[in-house]
């Protein structure tokens, strides 16, 4: 069902960027120039590319026809689903994260009265069955036969032998971009007890950033997971294993995170260890998801029970590592940001479902549960 948009111009109140906003042609083939957002000490939200065309907007979550309403040119945008994490249930477990997925954006022409297919790809499923399995790829999404994008590929597991990342889905048929998404990390032959978080999705900033990988010596049980990777090539921390329990905080979209925090939001905040990403640090008004990102990323949880911190916009969840206990969750990422491993070396581990087409967490842990891939988005402007 597409979702209609609240208002004839999708202001972004008092934060953007005047200089983007009128470039778009508008159906009639006028420009239309937007009001001066900025102040003297306000920040644009990055990746906002002005308001298109005429202002209006239709949002899709699932398959429909697009009807145009007027001739002339759309901005389209489409988003494939998030590969699913492996689930690792046998111990020593080792799981890697799902693939971010793929983005395409272009102008398209289109006739009044014009109708065009529109696909939305879900995010992968994940195992019901409490066994240990694969990640599965997202689905594809594309409007018509002008743009479409790839899932995320789906985690793997293993009890030895190392993992490769899952790649990330690709997208096509963009005039303006296309972007892949972020990998997730690897795990080496040394990786008992391992998790790695989902990659992040493509957007307009380019490539989504990988998650963290897990690397050290023979021998080395302490369990280590990393967090989800954010848009914009950003990723997050990777671990050198060490004698005691590990994980990593989520990517933001400013910054990498750096072992036990966050990556930092747009106005260059970071996210300590169990706390929530901000989720806006702009305070911009998006009309819809992917239209701009300002997130930090989670922090981690390590050594306690609990969730570790969600992704805010844009960035990715923290991961979660302990060697005992009773139930451990790595959080989400925002939308298009990856979500955190969770693994344990003696209880449940789970990993929360990612924004809109991240990567999801992978997860290691007797009774554990991986996560869903983030899903699909198709964003229409006129």
């Amino acid at each position: 069902m597409p979702i209609p948009s609240s208002s004839n111009r999708g202001v972004l109140g008092r934060i953007g960027s005047a200089q983007g906003a009128g470039a778009a042609p508008s159906p009639t083939g006028q420009s239309s120039s937007a009001p001066p957002f900025l102040t003297g000490n306000s920040v644009p939200p990055v990746g906002w590319l002005g308001v298109f065309g005429s202002g209006r907007y239709s949002v899709f979550t699932d398959a429909a026809t697009f009807a145009a309403p007027v001739a002339g040119y759309y901005r389209v945008r489409v988003l494939a689903g998030g590969g699913s994490g492996a689930l690792s249930t046998t111990d020593p477990g080792r799981a890697t994260g799902g693939g971010g997925g793929g983005y395409a954006m272009g102008l398209v022409w289109l006739t009044q009265g014009q109708t065009v297919t529109v696909t939305v790809g879900k995010g992968g499923a994940v195992s019901t069955s409490g066994t240990s399995a694969s990640g599965i790829a997202g689905g594809t999404s594309s409007f018509g036969s002008y743009l479409s994008a790839t899932g995320g590929a789906g985690g793997t597991y293993a009890t030895t032998g190392a993992l490769s990342g899952s790649a990330g889905g690709s997208g096509s048929g963009g005039t303006i971009i296309n972007a892949a998404g972020g990998k997730s990390g690897s795990i080496d032959a040394n990786g008992a007890f391992s998790a790695t978080g989902g990659g992040g999705a493509g957007s307009q900033l380019g490539t989504g950033g990988d998650s963290g990988s897990i690397s050290g010596s023979n021998g080395v049980t302490g369990p280590a997971a990393t967090g989800g990777g954010a848009v914009g090539g950003t990723a997050s921390f990777s671990i050198t294993r060490s004698g005691s329990s590990i994980a990593t905080g989520g990517a933001g979209i400013a910054g990498p995170s750096t072992n036990l925090t966050g990556g930092f939001d747009l106005l260059f905040g970071a996210s300590q260890q169990f706390v929530n990403g901000v989720a806006n640090s702009s305070s911009a008004i998006f009309r819809f998801p992917g239209d701009a990102f300002a997130g930090g990323g989670g922090g981690p949880a390590y050594g306690q029970s609990g969730a570790s911190g969600s992704g805010g916009t844009g960035a990715g969840g923290g991961g979660h590592a302990n060697a005992n206990g009773t139930t451990y969750l790595a959080s989400g990422g925002g939308a298009f940001g990856g979500a955190g491993g969770a693994v344990t070396a003696s209880s449940s581990a789970y990993a929360q479902k990612p924004g809109y087409g991240g990567g999801g967490g992978g997860c290691a842990g007797v009774g554990s549960g991986a996560s869903q891939g983030g899903d699909g988005l198709v964003v229409v402007e006129w």
